[in-house]
């Protein structure tokens, strides 16, 4: 019996809520089919609020792991529901096709028992996607074109800033505002007024208890900032950039308005800074995004600049329980930049990887792999079913990922990851910094920057074999590194 992992997708997060069935549908006609044809489920993966829409397979983390477990031979068939789950994008139908053949692998739709992988069935493969591709667009014409005559009605498109929230009597109706938060909202106009900073009066907002809006549960300087320009307040809506009177209540006269913005104004700095190499993947232990800063040095120093990542918790308001919040470029970087030399330009491990590469993986770490990805299907299917609380169902997984990793890698995907990451050295010597943050970003899904100066990098699914085998060959080559 060949072995199968499963993969379910929606393309918001609000198909993918509580109350919704399309994810547990999907997954449950899809283990039907697999009881029907003999195909023994080694993993499900499920991509809540994934557009396919998009042309790379990195963009769909959960998706690429599917065809990664396929070049890994941790199962022979990829099962999704139909095509449009699969797809919605050409480019990314035919790299999905051609990673699951040159593997030895196969792709079954639930809704059909064609065969793919015969020339009549690549042309067949080629025509669902395109239909679908279709299907996508015309659905985003329909939704554009009644978004736009909503916008000529006067009714909001989209979401209400803070404090307005939706009517429930009807989806035209204007939004409902609480007069308490109507009344905050004139006072953050004043405090613009007289010259009042966004970061001061986001602090006395938090302090107050104020309700804060979006989901972050903080009030953000930069959100309070943007309160000043937005001319929804002055009872007037937006669509593509174009402003028309709504049907909603002004909370903002003309006059308080212009002074807030008046006061607002302030000279813009050049933002044409290359890129730091961590820049969009740096991360701290809490799993807060760290952003680059760079403050002046000095008077003494014009035009000179320190740089450090930073973690914006304070600014936003936001409890982080890591205690630092700057930490300079220099020692990540270097630590990173020594990981990708150390795996393209390293010989004896470039001959080990080469010989390492022909070696069938050994049957009982096959067995504990399997032991462990059905594992981890059940804990996966009974926090989907909210049998497993989140706490518990996280322990779980990270347990599971953390022996996973120890087990010797499966060698079918490490020469073509390793060649990829070869193409990517060849060009880091002159490459701008541009091109190195996005070669970062291939490999890592993000890199941890740790409070005694470590760092911890987490590789996106393509490369995590050849990550495990380099960890095997420093272990038993270098035991003094571990």
């Amino acid at each position: 019996m060949m072995r199968a992992v499963l993969f379910a997708r929606v393309s918001s997060g609000k198909q993918a809520g509580e109350e919704r069935f399309s994810i547990p549908t999907q997954l449950r006609e899809m283990r039907e089919f697999c009881g029907r044809e003999g195909l023994i489920v080694v993993d499900e993966l499920v991509a809540p609020g994934r557009s396919a829409s998009v042309s790379r397979l990195e963009l769909i983390p959960e998706l690429l792991a599917a065809v990664v477990a396929v070049e890994c031979g941790q199962a022979r068939v990829l099962v999704y529901h139909d095509s449009t789950r699969l797809s919605r994008n050409n480019l990314l139908a035919n790299e999905i096709l051609n990673r699951i053949e040159r593997a030895g692998g196969t792709l079954r739709n639930v809704q059909g028992s064609t065969d793919y992988h015969t020339p009549e069935g690549h042309a067949f493969f080629q025509m669902e996607n395109t239909f679908s591709t279709l299907q996508g667009e015309k659905i985003g014409e329909h939704a554009r074109k009644g978004k736009r005559g909503q916008f000529l009605g006067g009714i909001q498109v989209g979401g209400f800033p803070w404090p307005y929230q939706r009517n429930d009597s009807s989806r035209s109706a204007p939004p409902r505002v609480d007069p308490a938060e109507a009344s905050v909202l004139r006072q953050i106009f004043e405090d613009f007024a007289i010259g009042r900073g966004c970061r001061e009066i986001a602090r006395e907002l938090a302090a107050r208890g104020v309700r804060p809006p979006g989901r972050t549960g903080y009030w953000i300087p930069q959100t309070v900032d943007g309160f000043r320009t937005n001319r929804y307040y002055l009872g007037e809506i937006a669509h593509h950039g174009q402003w028309r009177e709504g049907n909603h209540e002004a909370l903002i006269s003309e006059q308080l308005f212009a002074a807030a913005a008046a006061r607002g104004k302030r000279a813009s700095r050049s933002s044409a800074w290359a890129p730091m190499l961590l820049q969009g993947i740096a991360k701290c232990a809490e799993g807060h995004r760290l952003y680059p800063f760079r403050p002046n040095k000095g008077k003494n120093f014009p035009g000179v600049f320190y740089e450090y990542y930073r973690d914006p918790s304070k600014d936003f308001n936001r409890p982080c329980s890591v205690g630092r919040q700057h930490w300079p470029v220099a020692e990540p970087d270097t630590a990173v930049r020594a990981v990708i030399r150390s795996l393209a330009l390293d010989e004896p491990w470039l001959r080990y990887i080469e010989s390492e590469a022909r070696k069938p993986l050994a049957d009982d770490a096959s067995d504990e792999r399997r032991k462990l990805q059905s594992k981890r299907k059940r804990a996966v299917r009974a926090w989907i079913e909210q049998n497993l609380p989140e706490d518990e169902y996280r322990e779980i997984i990270r347990g599971i990922d953390a022996r996973l990793s120890m087990l010797p890698a499966a060698q079918v995907t490490i020469l073509p990851s390793l060649d990829r990451l070869l193409s990517f050295q060849q060009l880091w010597a002159d490459a701008s910094a541009t091109f190195r943050n996005d070669v970062c970003r291939t490999l890592f899904s993000r890199v941890q920057l740790n409070e005694d100066e470590s760092v911890t990098v987490e590789p996106w699914p393509e490369f995590e074999d050849l990550f495990c085998l380099r960890r095997s060959y420093v272990s038993e080559s270098q035991p003094e590194r571990g």
